[in-house]
């Protein structure tokens, strides 16, 4: 996928995100494990990753000295941040991605549709609770639909039954 395509699918994405009604974080169910509405530094706290850093000197400038002049590490560090860039457009058009499509279950989950939020773990819970229910009543429907053909067959018998009877009375 391009960087073009990319950026125009997370800006559609992040369109429909911004088209639905506002949250507080001061609602009943606010989903205490969803860290976009945590502050910047305490999502970060939640990470756990732990990763090696070396540093390098630096010059006066702030930047790493350059070893024998060599212009390919300048494209090297610009391949590295674009990919990392990247990788975070991804990202970020993944988790809006999955939050639209939490959003969209929530809102066709009966018990849940007339709460503005859900924490997520509610959500996939009520679903499957309703998954269950709607499969009780299918399986319902399917034997109701079995007994009425029976009735069905037993009716067209019955009347063809009595139409014989009729035409040989005539």
């Amino acid at each position: 996928m391009t960087t073009g395509k990319l950026l125009s699918a997370a800006s559609e994405a992040v369109s429909r995100r911004l088209r639905r009604p506002k949250r507080n974080k001061d609602d009943d169910d606010f989903d205490a494990g969803d860290e976009e509405y945590l502050p910047r530094k305490k999502a970060r706290a939640k990470h756990h990753h732990h990763h090696h850093h070396y540093h390098q000197p630096q010059t006066s400038s702030g930047r790493s000295p350059r070893k024998g002049g060599n212009r390919f590490s300048t494209d090297s560090e610009t391949d590295t941040s674009e990919k990392r860039s990247l990788h975070n457009n991804m990202e970020r058009m993944r988790r809006i991605d999955l939050r639209n499509l939490f959003e969209d279950l929530r809102s066709v989950v009966p018990c849940l549709t007339e709460c503005s939020r859900a924490a997520k773990v509610t959500i996939l819970k009520e679903a499957a609770n309703y998954c269950y229910e709607l499969t009780g009543i299918g399986m319902n429907l399917h034997n109701q639909v079995a007994v009425l053909r029976k009735q069905q067959e037993k009716l067209r018998a019955n009347l063809s039954r009595l139409r014989r009877n009729l035409a040989a009375r005539r």
